[in-house]
C-alpha cells in the first residue's frame, strides 16, 4: 500500500493505492472476458470452471471499496444512496431504452411494458425469450443484485441497532 503523506502539498487529500486490490480487478477482469470468449467466438464452453467466478471477485471488491469510500465521512446513508442512484440509475435507464430500441430494430424481439417496467425498477423477473432471470438490459442484473444487498443489508443494520 502507497500512501502520500499529509504534508504533500502536490496531493491535494490524502490518497491510497490498493496495490493487491487493482491487480485483483484485473484479475477478475480477464476471468470475465476469458469465461464470455468462447460464446463469442461460437465456441461452446472452457471448461475452467474457476473462470465463472470473476463476476463474483468484483462484488467482493466492490463491496470493498464502498467502505473505503464511506470512512471517515459524516453523511448519513441516504445521502450516499442518492449518491449512487444519481451516478448510476440515469445511465443504466437510458441503456435500457437503446436496449429495447436495439431488440425491435435488429432481432425483430419486442419487449412487454411489464419487462421494461421491472427492469427500470430493477424487479428480477424471468425473460421467457433467453430462460434466464435478468432485465432488458442483460448486464443489469448485477444492479439488481446490488439494490437488493443495499435494501437487504439497510434493514438488517436497522435491526441490530
Amino acid at each position: 500500500m502507497n500512501v502520500i503523506p499529509d504534508n504533500d502539498h502536490a496531493a491535494p487529500r490524502r490518497i491510497q493505492q490498493y496495490t493487491s486490490i487493482q491487480t485483483l480487478r484485473g484479475l477478475a477482469a480477464l476471468m470475465v472476458v476469458i469465461y464470455h470468449l468462447p460464446a463469442a467466438l461460437g465456441v461452446l464452453d472452457l471448461p475452467i470452471p474457476i473462470l465463472n467466478s470473476g463476476v463474483d471477485l468484483f462484488f467482493v471488491i466492490s463491496g470493498f471499496v464502498m467502505v473505503l469510500s464511506t470512512e471517515n465521512r459524516h453523511r448519513d446513508h441516504r445521502a450516499f444512496l442518492m449518491q449512487r442512484f444519481t451516478r448510476v440509475v440515469p445511465f443504466y435507464w437510458v441503456m435500457t431504452f437503446l436496449m429495447v430500441a436495439a431488440l425491435w430494430l435488429f432481432a425483430g424481439r419486442g419487449v412487454s411494458f411489464e419487462q421494461i417496467t421491472n427492469s427500470l425498477l430493477f424487479v428480477p423477473y424471468l425473460d421467457t425469450a433467453t430462460g434466464y432471470v435478468q432485465p432488458v438490459l442483460g448486464v443489469g442484473w448485477t444492479l439488481n443484485l446490488e439494490i437488493l444487498f443495499t435494501f437487504c443489508s439497510r434493514r438488517l443494520w436497522v435491526l441490530v441497532r
